[in-house]
């Protein structure tokens, strides 16, 4: 919100934009759209498994956290904590790899956790401060990660 006087002063109402929840639908060739899942905050990425059975989707506000999404059994349940960014699935769905971004401004992680929650997230490798690594896909043997690797900001002086 803002107003501007006569005189050209201008005074306005810093805001956020916030949103009520989000949803992930299936939409199919006839434009039919079925309900997977509803969240009540903002829904950051979602990615299906390869075997078609699970979503991982990032959904929260300021520290955005992991969810895994059982599409038989239409539940969720937490997968990752902190500041996790883009999820990537193993070929084979067993494990789901991320971006970890600490708050405190210390290296970021390429970090990879189970699917079924057998252990809690492992580091698999370190991203120095002053770049942005994405994972964006992982080879079929499970043995590389496919990392977009975003190094600056560059100094234009």
């Amino acid at each position: 919100m803002y107003s501007v006087s006569a005189d050209g002063d201008l005074l306005y109402l810093p805001t956020t934009q916030t949103y009520e929840g989000a949803k992930l639908v299936w939409v199919d060739a006839k434009n039919e759209v079925t309900e997977i899942l509803q969240v009540d905050s903002r829904l950051w990425a979602s990615r299906l498994s390869p075997d078609a059975t699970r979503v991982a989707y990032i959904s929260g506000g300021t520290a955005p956290v992991l969810y895994l999404h059982d599409l038989a059994r239409g539940t969720s349940g937490l997968a990752a904590r902190g500041q996790v960014v883009l999820p990537v699935w193993t070929r084979d769905s067993q494990s789901i790899i991320y971006q970890y971004v600490p708050r405190d401004g210390s290296e970021q992680e390429i970090r990879q956790v189970p699917s079924d929650g057998s252990s809690l997230p492992k580091v698999i490798a370190k991203v120095e401060r002053k770049a942005w690594a994405q994972p964006t896909d992982v080879t079929p043997d499970g043995r590389h990660v496919l990392v977009a690797k975003l190094v600056g900001p560059k100094d234009e002086s």
